[in-house]
Formats: C-alpha cells, structure tokens, sequence
C-alpha cells in the first residue's frame, strides 16, 4: 500500500509493496508511480487519477501492470480511494495494491 501526492509521487510505503515491485522504500520514495506503471497502463489510470480528483466518483479499481526493478512485469489489481482535506478537496491519492496475481497473466 501506498500514499501518494496530487501529483503522483510516493509519501509512504509499506514493505509489502515494496517486496511486489523490488524497490527500497527509500528509492520509491523519492519516485512516482508513472516511473514504474507499465507504459500501455499508464494513460488509461492517469485518466481514471484525473476523473478521481475531479470528483467525478470517489474511488475505482483496476488491473494493472508495475515494472519491477529487475525488469519484470508485476500484475497487481489496484484501488485507489481519493483522502479528502475538510472541505472536502482532494488532497492526495491512497492506492492499494494487492498480489492477487501475476504469474498467470502475460505482458
């Protein structure tokens, strides 16, 4: 699981995700989450990311691929819920990434 800034960079993680895609928490840390989104995912979550932050709906879901560290591709099913400030604007993103998962899936 991960917190994430309005504009998509990491401000915490937890050691599960860092273990699914092989990087420190340090590394992710001072990373986004367009660096390691496979590049045919990226376009379709940014879009659903900006709809989320409209307002348009409170959270969505989705499968997607991240690159692993090592190069690999790591399917992970995603969702994400936007945490809103008290008058009630978005203020970061909280995406929750669960392993249920890769090996049978084909990049």
């Amino acid at each position: 699981m991960g917190l994430l800034s309005l504009k998509g960079h990491w401000l915490k993680v937890n050691a599960s995700l860092c273990e699914m895609i092989g990087y420190a928490a340090e590394e992710l840390l001072t990373m986004n989450f367009q660096q390691i989104t496979h590049p045919d995912d990226l376009e379709p979550d940014l879009v659903l990311s900006r709809r989320l932050l409209s307002g348009e709906f409170p959270s969505y879901q989705m499968e997607k691929r991240y690159i692993h560290k090592d190069g690999h591709t790591v399917w992970i099913h995603l969702s994400t819920h936007s945490c809103a400030t008290p008058t009630a604007r978005p203020r970061t993103r909280l995406p929750r990434c669960s392993t249920s998962q890769t090996g049978s899936r084909r990049s």
